[in-house]
């Protein structure tokens, strides 16, 4: 994938490596740039439970078109100042043209990676399962246009003296999966459903995770951008995948947190060949303006044209072995397809009668009532405004 690449300010890196905890790089006309040293703190391993000690570390994040304060900006001219004497005067307005250049390529094109720095996106962001601060209930935090910043693997070493994830080399890879997952992944794409029917499946998904609070999360939003809707999955332990909607079109994007495919295991950048062979229409409408710079782990499309999913022509594989080398077996395992599945998946106990006959009516798709809501979850309430925005049909009104 290549994207308009700029060249940075050595003083903007220079500043950011020498800086302490809170430093700001103001860019007039962009944002700024500011360090954040995360002190070290006594973690879990996912695997076996066991305390693990993690290491300080430091991050750069951004801040987009915001006011830029005076004292940050006297504080970084006073740096320029001592550090290169002859060049204060110009530092603020020297990087005030590379701020309005990057953002009216940002205007075009969307995205711009600036070398040795990082890469700057402008994209939706879908829909995300969170909770309220205030009470901790669970609640929905909606699509929104962001302006997003992803540093380089290779400055996130540099700030940490840490090894960078180089990307793989074909010599270093096996040509198949060591194992395979059980079960739908992208290596059994062809038996996937049809793709109007997984569209069905996240919508009625979707209806059910309002009702019955699970801990994988369904969401679906209609016209996230216009012309795309989106379904999310998550877990609630860093996996997550979306699936977006163009037309009779779909494009898939997973992220198994713990799979050797995993981006963060490959410089930054996708497992190669995970995106290869997509219609160059379809990678520019809902790849570019969904999902560049999100963490990736595996992805799938299906075209109405062939009536049939694809995934990407890869060569190698990680030579280690994993039962889900991609994830895809994980995520996918949480796209039912069935009532029955459904059940299986979400209860510990068989529910009442009531309840499996009324799952198996939404999987159907029967006109939601108040009625069947009240079989589901007594307690809730029937949330006429959340199955519109999911376009689930609807019996009450």
């Amino acid at each position: 994938m290549k994207y308009p690449v700029e060249e940075t300010p050595k003083l903007l890196l220079e500043f950011l490596a020498a800086a302490s905890d809170g430093a700001v790089v103001p860019v007039p006309g962009l944002g700024k740039f500011v360090k954040k040293i995360y002190p070290a703190y006594v973690g879990r391993n996912p695997e076996t439970g066991e305390d693990v000690s993690v290491p300080a570390n430091s991050g750069i994040y951004f801040l987009a078109n915001l006011d830029l304060c005076d004292t940050e900006i006297q504080h970084f001219l006073s740096w320029v100042g001592k550090q290169f004497p002859d060049s204060a005067a110009q530092a603020l307005n020297f990087l005030g043209g590379f701020g309005s250049k990057i953002a009216a390529e940002l205007a075009t094109s969307k995205i711009v990676m600036l070398e040795g720095l990082g890469t700057i996106v402008d994209k939706i962001r879908p829909p995300k399962a969170g909770f309220n601060p205030e009470t901790r209930e669970p609640l929905v935090i909606e699509p929104r246009e962001v302006r997003s910043f992803y540093i380089s693997s290779k400055l996130r070493a540099k700030l940490n003296g840490a090894a960078v994830h180089e990307p793989h080399t074909q010599a270093a890879l096996s040509i198949r999966p060591l194992e395979l997952p059980t079960g739908n992944s992208t290596f059994t794409c062809d038996a996937w459903p049809s793709g109007p029917r997984m569209q069905e499946i996240c919508r009625i998904l979707a209806v059910l995770s309002i009702y019955h609070q699970g801990w994988v999360k369904h969401l679906y939003r209609r016209e996230l951008t216009p012309g795309i809707d989106v379904a999310v999955i998550e877990n609630g332990q860093g996996d997550n995948c979306h699936i977006f909607f163009s037309g009779q079109d779909i494009l898939m994007r997973g992220f198994g947190h713990e799979s050797p495919m995993a981006s963060w295991y490959n410089g930054g950048e996708p497992w190669p060949g995970t995106y290869d062979g997509i219609p160059q229409e379809l990678f520019n409408k809902l790849f570019v303006n969904c999902i560049v710079g999100e963490d990736t782990s595996f992805a799938a499309w299906y075209l109405h044209k062939t009536k049939r999913w694809h995934v990407g022509s890869i060569q190698g594989y990680p030579n280690v072995s994993s039962s889900d080398p991609d994830g895809s077996g994980l995520l996918l395992s949480y796209l039912p397809s069935s009532a029955a599945e459904y059940i299986g998946l979400s209860y510990n106990d068989a529910p009442s009668a009531a309840v499996q006959e009324t799952i198996a009516d939404i999987f159907n798709l029967k006109p939601l009532t108040k009625s069947m809501v009240l079989v589901l979850n007594p307690k809730a309430e029937f949330n006429l405004e959340s199955i519109l925005k999911i376009g689930y049909p609807i019996g009450d009104k």
